[in-house]
């Protein structure tokens, strides 16, 4: 087991367990590097990938592990299984990039080396491609590990020379002479030493608007409203992000940001609701489709056993642009809800039909988070209009019924019942929904009022406290408060003060 110690100031030690680390990246403290190859020095080929390692470490107790992932070394297998240098690796449809660990002892220390192998259905390396006009095609090649050929070539599928990719990334746009709605092309991927991949076939690719354009697939506001979390798909390259406040316009080319497909975290404008589109134009525009932030406004509780959620809707039928029109045409609401009562956690997925939604409760004592969740569905562009699907999502917001503080009881007085007595009488009058279940006395002691005493809840209008104190020498004040039946404590009631009076030598009475 591995331990991170946290120590306090005062002394106490905390002992957190530690993540899992990647050996291949971090050799664990005292360890030393290893070493090995694959016979023939091929690390890709296609399925069955059948591979041998060969030691060069000079260690001893060598052992291999073909699928390692992030295991810590006390994870790591010690029988003889582990000790076979053969392996084959299978694949269907999608290339795989496998990682194999070495790990024994060289010179009474851990010793510990990795190597990648690709294996693919056959030798078509990863890219992207978009489309447009019928006549125009952009092809991205990117530096991948999937991509460890020694080189490319690509066939336009039109009868031209075929190109010749030498080194990565590559980018390769070509007009064609005609226009046609498809096109057969093949991307092949070239060892200088065979691995027995067969070439891939021809792909069919649409030329009228097609292939990896950018897509916002999700948008969530983060924890604090101050940024949100944007994760988009697209081409191996780098695109545009444009934001604009809900009241604003976009401003081409005055871009925001510019980065490959993936999940960045953007500050937004304001406090108002931000969208966002992203654009590309190799040749001919590309955009993502437009998506806005949305948000929870408040979550209250209606009634001892409902809560009702308020929700920012996003923009319907509103038509932006960045040098072509995106729209939105339908949007479709969920609002996640997450109950905690103790150990216990539940999630519900409910559809509301409006906003305010009210969420009928039956644990009013516990702690609810709520996020509201929009499926935008739009278009962009004309002849054809491209549709595209977002997720959007609002910053979660809980409620713990705990923590909602009750109205004040307004009937409070108190009665000096002798020189060391007095009585505080109340009326339970609060216009609270939630029962309470008892009362608190709280007493003043130099300004600050103090917890004194409690009484459950009686079946009586009106209920009282009585405090042995010295009425003669000084004034003693109160408040009244509540707890209620889900755990919520109230207001404190306004104070009350026993008087004293005395009486003068010319019998003057203060």
């Amino acid at each position: 087991k591995c331990y991170f110690f946290f120590f306090h100031l005062l002394g106490v030690c905390v002992a957190l367990p530690c993540f899992a680390q990647n050996i291949c990246t971090n050799l664990p403290a005292g360890a030393v590097a290893g070493d090995f190859e694959l016979s023939g020095n091929v690390y890709a080929g296609c399925s069955p990938f059948n591979t041998t390692v060969v030691d060069k470490s000079g260690g001893t107790d060598i052992r291999y592990d073909f699928y390692y992932t992030n295991k810590t070394p006390a994870q790591l297998d010690t029988t003889n299984n582990s000790k076979k240098t053969t392996n084959a690796y299978f694949v269907n449809t999608a290339t795989s990039v496998y990682t194999i660990l070495q790990y024994g002892k060289k010179n009474g220390k851990d010793m510990f080396a990795c190597k990648n192998v690709t294996v693919r259905p056959n030798n078509q390396p990863v890219f992207s491609y978009t489309s447009c006009n019928l006549n125009f095609l952009n092809l991205i090649i990117p530096k991948d590990p999937a991509n460890n050929f020694d080189f490319y070539t690509i066939d336009w599928g039109d009868g031209s020379s075929i190109i010749t990719v030498n080194s990565l990334p590559s980018v390769q746009n070509k007009n064609y002479s005609s226009s046609v709605i498809t096109r057969d092309i093949k991307i092949t991927g070239h060892n200088t030493i065979p691995t027995g991949c067969a070439p891939p076939p021809f792909q069919t690719v649409k030329m009228d608007g097609s292939g990896d354009f950018p897509r916002i697939t999700e948008l969530e506001t983060l924890e604090g409203g101050k940024k949100v979390k944007l994760t988009f798909t697209g081409a191996f390259d780098k695109h545009q992000i444009y934001q604009r406040a809900v009241t604003g316009t976009y401003s081409f080319p005055n871009f925001k940001l510019e980065s490959n497909p993936g999940t960045l975290e953007i500050p937004l404008i304001g406090t108002e609701q931000n969208c966002f589109m992203i654009y590309k134009n190799p040749a001919c525009i590309q955009l993502s489709g437009e998506v806005c932030t949305i948000k929870l406004d408040s979550i209250k509780p209606q009634a001892a056993f409902s809560n009702v959620v308020s929700f920012e809707r996003h923009p319907i039928n509103i038509v932006s642009t960045i040098l072509n029109f995106s729209k939105v045409l339908k949007i479709d609401y969920q609002i996640n809800a997450q109950i905690t009562s103790g150990n216990s956690i539940t999630n519900l997925n409910l559809i509301p039909n409006n906003s305010p939604f009210v969420h009928n409760i039956a644990n009013c004592s516990a702690k609810y988070c709520y996020q509201t969740l929009a499926t935008v569905t739009g278009e962009w562009g004309v002849n054809p209009s491209i549709p595209y699907t977002s997720l959007v999502k609002s910053e979660k917001m809980c409620l713990d019924r705990k923590t909602i503080v009750a109205p004040a009881l307004t009937d409070v007085k108190i009665s000096v019942e002798s020189s060391s007595k007095v009585k505080i009488d109340f009326k339970e009058n609060t216009s609270w929904p939630i029962a309470p279940k008892s009362f608190v006395l709280f007493k003043d002691s130099l300004g600050v009022f103090s917890r004194t005493d409690s009484i459950i809840s009686l079946t009586s209008s009106s209920k009282f406290f009585n405090q042995n104190v010295n009425t003669l020498l000084e004034k003693h004040c109160y408040k009244v408060g509540f707890q209620d039946n889900c755990g919520s404590n109230s207001a404190l009631s306004n104070a009350v003060c026993s008087i004293n009076l005395n009486l003068s030598k010319n019998e003057d009475l203060s």
